[in-house]
Parts: structure tokens; C-alpha cells; sequence
């Protein structure tokens, strides 16, 4: 129960770093942009990762491929 209200809290402290509370009428918009750019980009890069993986015969996973290039794409951004 109390790691629940943790995980809670933590994710209405994001919310409001990302400008997803009416803070004022700009940030609001553009927080829920961002989200939806994030969420296209990251799409975009785990095709390029099954793509990659592909290419080199399957030998390395998609998402060894995605650490090779640093990215975050495979991690669920809303526990981390």
C-alpha cells in the first residue's frame, strides 16, 4: 500500500516537472506534446533496431542494438 502511494506520488511529481498541470496555459499543451514526440521517436528507433538486428543476422537483439546506440527506447519510461 505504501509503495503504491510511493509510485503515485513519483509519477505526479513527473507530471508536474513535465508541465502536465495547468501550471499555465502553455505548459499543459506542450507537455502533452512532448509526450506524443517521445512516444513517435522512440517507435522510430525500435524499428531501426529490428531493422539493424536484422541486418547483422540476427546475432545481437533489438535491444542490444538499441544500448550499442545509447538509446532508451525499449525502457517503459513511466516506471523508470
Amino acid at each position: 500500500m505504501a509503495d503504491d502511494e510511493i509510485r503515485r506520488l513519483q509519477q505526479r511529481i513527473k507530471e508536474l516537472k513535465e508541465g502536465l498541470e495547468g501550471s499555465c496555459t502553455a505548459c499543459e499543451p506542450v507537455g502533452v506534446m512532448n509526450r506524443k514526440l517521445l512516444a513517435e521517436r522512440d517507435e522510430a528507433r525500435r524499428e531501426v533496431c529490428e531493422l539493424k538486428s536484422f541486418n547483422f543476422n540476427r546475432q545481437i537483439t533489438p535491444e542490444d542494438y538499441a544500448l550499442l546506440r545509447k538509446w532508451d527506447c525499449f525502457n517503459n519510461k513511466e516506471n523508470a
